[in-house]
């Protein structure tokens, strides 16, 4: 793996410049990295009504139950609780259009899905990241008049994600709590930035910030907590995606983020889908 010259920004390092930070909730790295994945900034028409292939399905490990396909194509008549989708490092509510436009074909109303923008996304705090993601879910229940929001985060929304339930109270507000490529262990190249960048510091696994939250026991709360993850992501592997006790699943062939990532790939959907219709908690 390129070391410094992955993981900074604005350093020159081994004799060429930096990657710029992504959204793909990581670094900078380039499509010839060893830990790098090529990303496709542009977002891919949206797909809706994504049908459950079921050589797909073959495809996928998970150690929840078999896919229920009856939960595929909610009613649309059924008012669900609002999603908060939530980005990584240097992402935005852009990188969600696709997914939202297939909730919408599967019955989800429009005006119940929000997909937030950190007011700092490359070079904020998560504490900080942590309130407003608080302070935006309460205007969402008020708004709706729900008693819960399902939390969908990407990459390193995880760990913003996580302090709100864990810290803040979102234990009290959140029904299904899914994370997509989560870095819930953080990335051990994170630790050799030499730069005072809050969120890639507190992404290193010895940072007090992600021991603290990683602190046992757990709190859980009422909370449905999935993981899913992919055996071909190079930014969040199995071994910082899994989050014991969640649901922990498991894709194969997707990438961390772009038109094949996580967010988009067609294989996704149907596991996301499916915990999303899990009954909220009394």
């Amino acid at each position: 793996m390129r070391r410094l010259c992955l993981l900074c920004a604005s350093l020159w390092a081994c004799g060429e410049a930096a990657g710029p930070l992504v959204p793909d909730g990581g670094f900078g790295l380039d499509a010839t990295s060893d830990s790098g994945i090529g990303i496709d900034l542009g977002l891919a028409p949206p797909d809706v009504g994504v049908g459950i292939d079921a050589a797909i399905l073959d495809a996928v490990a998970t150690d929840a139950e078999p896919i229920d396909l009856g939960l595929s194509n909610p009613d649309a008549g059924v008012e669900r609780e609002p999603v908060v989708f939530v980005h990584g490092i240097g992402g935005s509510s852009a990188e969600f259009e696709v997914l939202k436009a297939r909730l919408v074909a599967d019955g989800w109303s429009a005006d119940r899905l929000y997909a937030l923008d950190y007011p700092s996304p490359r070079w904020g705090c998560n504490v900080d990241n942590a309130a407003f993601l608080g302070q935006r879910i309460a205007e969402i229940l008020t708004e709706t008049g729900a008693r819960r929001v399902d939390l969908v985060a990407h990459s390193m929304g995880t760990l913003s994600s996580r302090y709100f339930l864990e810290r803040l109270g979102g234990l009290a507000q959140v029904s299904t709590y899914v994370t997509l490529g989560g870095l819930h262990h953080g990335n051990r190249s994170a630790c050799l930035n030499p730069l005072p960048v809050c969120v890639w510091q507190e992404l290193c696994p010895t940072n007090p910030y992600l021991t603290d939250l990683n602190l046992e026991p757990i709190d859980l709360g009422p909370v449905h907590w999935v993981s899913i993850c992919s055996r071909s992501d190079d930014t969040a592997d199995l071994e910082t995606c899994h989050f014991d006790p969640a649901e922990n699943i498991e894709v194969d062939g997707v990438d961390h983020a772009g038109t094949n990532g996580l967010l988009e790939h067609p294989i996704v959907y149907p596991h996301l889908l499916r915990v999303l219709g899990y009954p909220s908690p009394p």
